[in-house]
C-alpha cells in the first residue's frame, strides 16, 4: 500500500491540474463557449468531471495515508501541498470561467452564482495551509488537505449548478 499511494497521488494531482489549465484556459476566453445559450466549451463535461473524480479520490488517498504507521514519509512533504495547491487551483478556475448558460455572453459563474467568493476564498486558503502544515503535523495535514479536496470538488461541482 506504502508504494501504491505517492505514484497514485501524483497521478491524481496531474488530473486535477490538467482540470484546473483547462478552466484556466476557459476563464481567459483561449478555450471558448458555444453560440448557444448551454453550449459549454469543447470536451467540458469530461474533463470536469475528471477532475472532481480526481479530488474525491485524493482526499481518500490522503485520508487513508494520513492513518499509515509511518506518516512523516518524504512523498508526503511535496504530495500533500502539491494536492492542496491543485485543488485550490482548480476551483478558482472554476468559480472565474465563464457559465454555459449564458452563453454565448460572457458571464462568470463568480457573478452572481450560487456559490460565494468568501466560500471560494476560504476553501483554497483552509486547504493551502492543511498542506504547509504537512511538515508539523502530517497527519492532520493530510486529513485537514483531504477534507479540503472533498470540499472543493463539492463546491467545484456546485458552481456550475447556479445561475
Amino acid at each position: 500500500m506504502r508504494r501504491v499511494i505517492p505514484g497514485l497521488v501524483a497521478s491524481l494531482i496531474a488530473i486535477v491540474a490538467v482540470g484546473a489549465a483547462y478552466e484556466f484556459a476557459v476563464a481567459l476566453g483561449a478555450i471558448g463557449l458555444g453560440p448557444q445559450p448551454g453550449d459549454a466549451p469543447a470536451w467540458d463535461g469530461p474533463v470536469v468531471l475528471l477532475a472532481i473524480g480526481a479530488l474525491l479520490l485524493t482526499g481518500v488517498v490522503l485520508l487513508v495515508a494520513s492513518m499509515l504507521r509511518r506518516p512523516a514519509a518524504t512523498w508526503r512533504m511535496l504530495a500533500v501541498p502539491a494536492a492542496g495547491a491543485a485543488a485550490a487551483a482548480f476551483l478558482v478556475a472554476r468559480f472565474y470561467s465563464y457559465d454555459p448558460y449564458y452563453a454565448p455572453f460572457r458571464i462568470r459563474m463568480a457573478d452572481g452564482g450560487i456559490v460565494a467568493g468568501w466560500w471560494v476564498a476560504f476553501l483554497v486558503v483552509g486547504t493551502l495551509v492543511a498542506g504547509i502544515l504537512v511538515r508539523r503535523w502530517p497527519r492532520a495535514a493530510s486529513a485537514g488537505t483531504a477534507v479540503g479536496a472533498w470540499a472543493i470538488a463539492l463546491t467545484a461541482f456546485a458552481a456550475g449548478l447556479g445561475h
